[in-house]
């Protein structure tokens, strides 16, 4: 059985987080150390720790969100009136808030990034505020805003993404478990929907549950299911990215799932020339894994030009342990 880490000391150097859980993808907890210095922390929340109405609703009232309302069925409404139910307990504030482009409105003023979570090729690229020039086609960072007894359903993330969870205000109840092992809850083809139902396979699964407390991070690595339960009203901070700690995991899924389309697709192919049907399952990849071949080079050919000869001819960054520069530090964690 695997054990959850949580990082309690704020000298914890970055290329150690990075070795340690990054590379070999597994996931740790940020203690609420991490968030100790973040507006959100202070302007998001009162002072008995439950969400800032009057502030959320005088900065923020004004945004449209999108609310599932019923099974796979959303509907579009502004963020004061969820805040007027919420306050008034309706039904409406009883549908989860999730992946609000927060971010995309009102900017990242509110948080800051620990080291760790800066190595980010989706949302810190010189692409990231301009959609129509990213490759994925916007930004991976949200705002999530539940009230107690809301969750998530047994997932893993998108395009086999890394994820970090910043809880602002209340308490989160996490079961996750190491990739391959969800196959152990699937039946008639299909993940149930609540593992807690199913706890007698929770040994047999490596499933480990932990309580996520206000203010600290949750770091999920590809490929790792969770299923997620709010035990307070909670606000959280959420974002997807990827990074070269994980971009060999994301390259096989994205192949993998060409492979799956283009053998969904053969029964069409004699309606295409081979260009055609070729770029229809890039279009359909794209749709279906919210990545593409060609945006993945686009991606890949973006991080080698803007890293590359800044990093060969650097002489700023030095490994205190190896006293080496970056570049043989590196060589050195791949020859041992």
């Amino acid at each position: 059985m695997w054990e959850l880490i949580r990082i309690d000391n704020p000298g914890t150097p970055w290329l150690r987080l990075f070795c340690q859980f990054g590379l070999a993808n597994q996931p740790f907890v940020f203690g609420s150390w991490a968030t100790a210095d973040w507006p959100a922390r202070r302007r998001w929340t009162t002072e008995d720790g439950k969400p800032n109405v009057q502030f959320l609703r005088r900065q923020y009232g004004g945004s449209q969100i999108s609310l599932e309302t019923s099974e796979c069925k959303y509907e579009t409404f502004r963020f004061s009136d969820f805040l007027d139910d919420y306050e008034n307990g309706g039904q409406l504030s009883k549908a989860y808030l999730k992946d609000w482009h927060f971010q995309a409105e009102f900017g990242t003023e509110m948080y800051s990034l620990h080291p760790f979570c800066s190595m980010d090729w989706v949302n810190c690229e010189s692409f990231s505020e301009q959609p129509e020039q990213s490759p994925f086609n916007g930004d991976y960072r949200f705002v999530y805003f539940g009230v107690e007894d809301t969750s998530t359903k047994l997932h893993s993330d998108v395009v086999a993404s890394f994820s970090w969870s910043a809880n602002i205000c209340g308490r989160k109840q996490w079961f996750m478990m190491p990739p391959g092992k969800e196959q152990v809850f699937m039946e008639n083809g299909q993940l149930v929907e609540d593992i807690r139902l199913h706890n007698d396979k929770f040994q047999q699964a490596e499933v480990v549950e932990f309580t996520q407390n206000p203010g600290e991070i949750v770091f999920v690595p590809t490929g790792w299911h969770h299923q997620v339960h709010n035990l307070d009203d909670s606000i959280s901070i959420n974002h997807n990215w990827m990074n070269a700690a994980n971009i060999p995991l994301v390259v096989e899924f994205i192949l993998k799932r060409r492979i799956d389309v283009q053998n969904e697709l053969e029964d069409s192919k004699s309606l295409f020339t081979p260009e055609e049907f070729q770029e229809q399952i890039e279009l359909v990849l794209f749709a279906d894994a919210r990545l593409s071949i060609a945006r993945l080079r686009s991606l890949l050919l973006h991080i080698q030009q803007t890293r590359s000869q800044p990093l060969a001819t650097s002489k700023c960054y030095f490994c205190p342990r190896h006293l080496h520069d970056i570049i043989q530090s590196f060589s050195f964690f791949k020859s041992g």
